[in-house]
Formats: structure tokens, sequence, C-alpha cells
């Protein structure tokens, strides 16, 4: 927190130039650009192995088991939905009805009197 406050008041005092500013933004780009340079000419390669077989086959295991826990997406859930309606529209129109009610005793009884 103080290097934050004693920075504020050190920046104002320091007068840089817009053309310094840009040969500072150059010269930064320069070092990036000669460090991704490095970087290329640095590459490793893994020869295949089974330490790294048996890696892979546990890292798609520890893959596919961390999909099975995920959360259900949106359209999953709207299709189930749907399946679940559909399913309920066919059981309604295929079972057969009760159409004598029954009473609160477990009766049967019948409106027409």
């Amino acid at each position: 927190m103080y290097l934050l406050a004693e920075l504020q008041s050190w920046i104002p005092s320091v007068p840089l130039s817009s053309m310094q500013l840009m040969v500072l933004g150059g010269s930064l780009l320069f070092a990036a650009g000669l460090l991704l340079g490095l970087r290329r000419r640095r590459t490793v390669t893994l020869q295949r192995s089974l330490l790294t077989d048996e890696i892979i086959i546990y890292l798609g295991r520890i893959a596919d088991a961390l999909e099975r826990n995920a959360p259900v997406s949106k359209e999953e859930i709207v299709a189930e939905v749907e399946r679940r309606v559909t399913e309920n529209q066919a059981g309604k129109l295929t079972a057969k009805a009760h159409t004598i009610p029954y009473s609160i005793f477990g009766r049967e009884y019948s409106e027409e009197k």
C-alpha cells in the first residue's frame, strides 16, 4: 500500500516526452520479439514411451469422469422435458381411464340415480 502511495508521487516528477515513450515502447516490443524468437529454437519433443501412454490413458479417464459429472446443459434439459411431455400425452391417450370416481371411503359410486 505504501509503495502505491509513493509511486503516485514519483511518476509526475519524471518528465517523459512522447518520443521517449515511443522509444521505450519500441524497445519493449523488440525485447518481446527477441524472447519469442529464442523460445522457438528450444522446443522439446517427447518420444513415445510406456509412461507417456499410461499418463495419456489416465488423463483420458479423468476427462471422461469430469464430463460425466458436468452440469447438464440447457438444451439437454429442454429435450428431456419435451420427451417426458410426449410420453405423458401418449400414456394418457392409451391408458384406460377410470370412469367411475371413488368416494372418500374407497367405494365406487355412480352419478346416475
